[in-house]
């Protein structure tokens, strides 16, 4: 059971099918009731009064007149029930685990396969014998095939007629098993192991008797027949009476599966051993058509009264034809569209769909005169709900637009990336560009970090790669490299992931379907909390193989997109002091490259009629000739790496910078002034826990006890180790840490003279 909105819904997935509903067909199923019945049932249980009661549960159907006819209700669509009914849950319930094995004993049958045909519905008791039902065209039990201990089959309740029982999505199906006998039908289904695993886009389909081939007519794609060694009784054998009537009636191919001639049927063929059905089929013969019947003109209207029937409509093929897809709990489909070699989805509602279907020549009305209940088109929808129904409709960076089965359910990506046609030629304005705000060296590592990124895109595979962090002087042109460069290099789509990255949402559906994660200028924030939390971020993004798909009123799936992140920032101090700790961690995560301004290359474009408009052409007619040797050139070899292939790289100007700005500074400057003053320079070091090193600091009579009571007086002694653990990464020749088994201290050596 579940809610979608404000509506409610069921899905039964016993027996290895599925079927869902809302609460009118949850009685029809429950209760054996017809459409009508249902509606007049839900309306008691409601509590809204009718002219008459609603039909009881074992019933199923209207009261009875005085006259022996069906009263109908005023809910009714006019639509007369037999007087006698059929209470198949009913019989569900009296067929218990004793009456399956006697099933499986009698006909050679594995227990547990008996079982599972009465889990799937398929076996009740009617009367006190095993019954079969007997279904009309939307699924609903109508009645049941019964056989008395004399063997002489009957239906009950009388009236309905004979139809044939299908297996599996009969609407769907690309293969379908036929049988004369459903002993027959389930021997097989069961050597097959159907009650284990039911094989894709197969059906059974059972004609209940060898008079009654011309039901072939309903089955899907290649029909694989199993006609019985019948003796020959007056000229003729009856199955292969069957099989030739079967053939004449058949849609499509029809293929005879041969039972060895000491076995008049398949179940006696089960019953003497283990069959191998796969080599059966595969050593299936092809049966043609009756010469006459293939001759045959076909029939037109006038000519007997009849009209041609209509061509049989394969529902699998069209699907895939179309590339339709559902959206489960939805009102939404996706439908396949390629355009100039690109393929996407397009998301539309239910009337629009319909409309499309229409436009292509899909019916939406059944042909009754052809034996046609349900129109094609509905069809078709309800065939994309039953077997292509997609859990997430998303894009995933780096992704092909398909269907995936992922890690949480199926999920539909509705786009590639589109990754620009590489070309031969020259590109000196992006040249001019990168080199004139990186030089030389940003410009190779920039490009090297790119190419490492394009090749694993082209190539379908998901490579980590650096942070790219561009440090640089307000208006330089900096984010350009962004937006003109490495977006349409990656594919198109950038993300801006600042609100997922500072903890204001987990939502990230938008950042998943992007390839480039941009973040131009950083959240000002100096808080400890804030910048650890963001420092966490980049490191997911960076090293992490999976993230979790997180969309408004669905569940998380787990999915693997391609991601790149860059970010842009300025120069000045409390600008870098909003970046995250740089721990060594963190610092093999990032390429960090120093922009300056560029006056000359911005001159280029200064007498132009609009500058922006000019940059932006000239970059774009470029940008397939740049990607051209990104893919062609090789990384150089003094910037080649193991794990991401290429060097971390921080400059040094810029991480004294940032060290300036960090608190373990401050400290690093209390010690040399504290412990180390002027007249004790070279000699002996000094040692002690954080505990001892904060009193030193903050004890009356040291030079530096003020400041260092504002920095540590309200600091954890653990904050105070993590800042000596920086301080010794920093400067391993002056901070060491000794272990011994009953203490941890610290050895910090007086500066150099």
């Amino acid at each position: 059971i579940f809610q979608r909105g404000e509506a409610w819904g069921w899905c039964d997935r016993t027996g290895g099918g599925e079927s869902k509903g809302d609460e009118i067909t949850l009685l029809e199923k429950l209760e054996g009731l017809s459409r009508a019945d249902a509606i007049a049932r839900y309306l008691a249980l409601a509590g809204v009064e009718t002219e008459h009661p609603a039909p009881s549960a074992r019933t199923g159907g209207g009261d009875t007149r005085d006259d022996g006819q069906t009263a109908r209700h005023p809910v009714n669509t006019g639509a007369r029930v037999p007087v006698e009914t059929l209470d198949w849950p009913a019989a569900l319930t009296k067929f218990t685990a004793a009456h399956a094995a006697k099933l499986a004993e009698s006909r050679g049958y594995s227990r547990e396969f008996a079982t599972w045909l009465h889990a799937a519905g398929l076996v009740g008791l009617c009367k006190e014998n095993t019954a079969f039902p007997v279904h009309d065209e939307a699924g609903r039990v109508l009645a049941a095939h019964v056989r008395p201990a004399s063997g002489r089959w009957f239906y009950t309740p009388k009236g309905i007629g004979a139809r044939p029982l299908l297996i599996g999505d009969a609407l769907t199906a690309t293969k379908t098993l036929v049988f004369e006998s459903q002993w027959d039908a389930f021997a097989i289904m069961d050597a097959m192991g159907w009650h284990k695993t039911a094989p894709t886009g197969w059906a059974v389909l059972i004609t209940r008797g060898a008079s009654n081939g011309r039901f072939a007519s309903r089955g899907f794609g290649a029909l694989y027949t199993w006609p019985q060694n019948d003796v020959e009784k007056d000229g003729k054998r009856a199955g292969e009476e069957w099989l030739r009537d079967v053939t004449a009636h058949a849609p499509g191919e029809v293929f005879r599966v041969v039972v060895p001639a000491q076995f008049k049927d398949a179940n006696d063929w089960t019953r003497a051993g283990a069959v191998d059905v796969r080599a059966a089929l595969d050593a299936a013969s092809r049966v043609e058509k009756p010469a006459q019947l293939a001759s045959a003109p076909p029939k037109t209207p006038g000519s007997n009264g009849e009209k041609p029937p209509a061509p049989q409509f394969d529902t699998a093929a069209t699907l895939e034809t179309l590339g339709l897809w559902w959206l489960n709990g939805s009102s939404s489909y996706f439908l396949r569209r390629e355009e100039n070699g690109r393929l996407r989805f397009l998301e539309m509602g239910g009337a629009e769909i319909r409309r499309k279907l229409r436009v292509r020549g899909i019916r939406s009305r059944p042909d009754t005169d052809a034996g046609e209940s349900v129109a094609p088109l509905d069809k078709i929808l309800d065939a994309a709900t039953e077997l292509r129904a997609i859990d997430f409709a998303a894009n995933i960076g780096g992704t092909p637009a398909g269907v995936y089965d992922l890690p949480g359910g199926r999920v539909l990506v509705r786009e590639s990336p589109r990754l620009i046609e590489p070309l031969a030629g020259v590109y000196p304005t992006i040249t001019a560009l990168l080199t004139g705000l990186l030089g030389d060296d940003g410009m190779a590592r920039l490009c090297a970090w790119l190419t490492i990124a394009l090749k694993a895109l082209r190539a379908g595979k998901r490579r980590p790669g650096q942070a790219l962090i561009i440090v640089g002087p307000p208006d330089c042109g900096k984010s350009r490299i962004q937006h003109q460069i490495i977006t349409p290099i990656l594919g198109g789509r950038s993300a801006d992931p600042k609100s997922f990255f500072f903890g204001r949402t987990d939502f990230n559906a938008e950042l998943i379907g992007a390839e480039h994660l941009l973040i131009e200028e950083i959240p000002a924030s100096s808080r400890h909390e804030e910048r650890q939390f963001f420092g966490e971020r980049i490191k997911e993004i960076v090293a992490n193989d999976t993230a979790r798909l997180h969309k408004k009123n669905r569940d998380a799936v787990t999915v693997s997109p391609f991601w790149r992140l860059s970010i842009t920032l300025n120069d000045n101090p409390e600008k870098l002091r909003c970046l995250p700790l740089l721990t060594d961690d963190l610092s093999e995560k990032i390429i960090m490259l120093q922009a300056k301004p560029a006056q000359e290359f911005w001159a280029l474009f200064a007498d132009a009629s609009d500058p922006r408009e000019a940059f932006l052409s000239a970059i774009g007619r470029e940008l397939p000739a740049f990607a051209h040797d990104l893919a062609a050139v090789p990384i150089p070899q003094h910037l080649e790496d193991r794990r991401y292939g290429l060097k971390s790289f921080i400059p040094d100007e810029l991480a004294q910078t940032i060290f300036e700005g960090e608190p373990e500074h401050h400290l690093w400057l209390l010690i040399n002034k504290g412990i180390f003053p002027e007249e004790r320079e070279g000699s002996g070091p000094w040692s002690g826990d954080a505990e001892d090193l904060k009193g030193k600091l903050c004890a009356d009579g040291c030079p530096v006890r003020v400041s260092a009571n504002r920095l540590l007086g309200s600091v954890h002694l653990s904050t105070i180790g993590t800042w000596l653990r920086q301080l010794s990464t920093r400067f391993p020749n002056r901070v060491k840490q000794c272990r011994t088994a009953n203490e941890r201290t610290w050895v910090i050596q007086a500066p150099a003279e």
